[in-house]
């Protein structure tokens, strides 16, 4: 539960909760702040700009249109006991597999508060534009060399039309989407990752 303010309605645990005013509040919103839960779904939808928090894949987990911010998860590899690099977790498809599509040697942390604010920040500020967008052109570019690295091993059905079929339904999300990951979670992870403490 939110402290108790004024300012603020703790809609979550309010009386007036209700699928009804979940569309609602969803079509009034300036933006949609959340993860990847069914409410994404209505967002997208109405068409709503998003920063979407706490990612454990980027395969097809991407930032549909142009404006929205995504945050990943921080990936732990725990044969190697740290913190990988949103880098190194590009280059480490291979070790995908169909389960969850992710490694079992990886553990998912949640985004800091302050990577949260900073994603929000990011999306309420107009001159956002302007900031550097070379980390976002390398991460654009590592996501297509993984994809297509992946498209060679991963498969979603031992059937080859089955798994032509999915490879060509989530073709679109995989390869079209048009938005970006948090600048500034991407400049403090792309290289290394920021998070040392498990």
């Amino acid at each position: 539960r939110l402290p108790s303010s004024d300012k603020v309605i703790d809609y979550a645990h309010s009386d007036c909760r209700s699928a009804i005013m979940d569309v609602y509040l969803m079509g009034g919103c300036h933006f949609y702040l959340g993860s990847s839960t069914s409410l994404l779904d209505l967002a997208i939808l109405l068409n709503k700009p998003m920063v979407i928090t706490n990612l454990n894949q980027w395969i097809n987990g991407l930032p549909h249109r142009d404006g929205d911010i995504h945050l990943y998860r921080h990936v732990y590899s725990k044969g190697e006991n740290r913190f990988l690099s949103v880098k190194e977790w590009l280059q480490r498809v291979i070790e995908i597999s169909t389960e969850n599509w992710s490694s079992h040697d990886w553990e998912f942390f949640d985004n800091s508060d302050e990577e949260i604010e900073s994603a929000v920040i990011e999306m309420m500020d107009p001159s956002r534009e302007k900031e550097s967008a070379y980390l976002q052109k390398e991460f654009r570019k590592a996501h297509m060399e993984a994809v297509q690295k992946l498209s060679e091993t991963f498969r979603f059905d031992i059937s080859d039309v089955e798994n032509c079929n999915e490879w060509f339904r989530f073709a679109s999300r995989i390869l079209a989407w048009r938005g970006k990951i948090s600048t500034d979670f991407l400049e403090k992870n792309w290289f290394k990752s920021s998070k040392t403490i498990v």
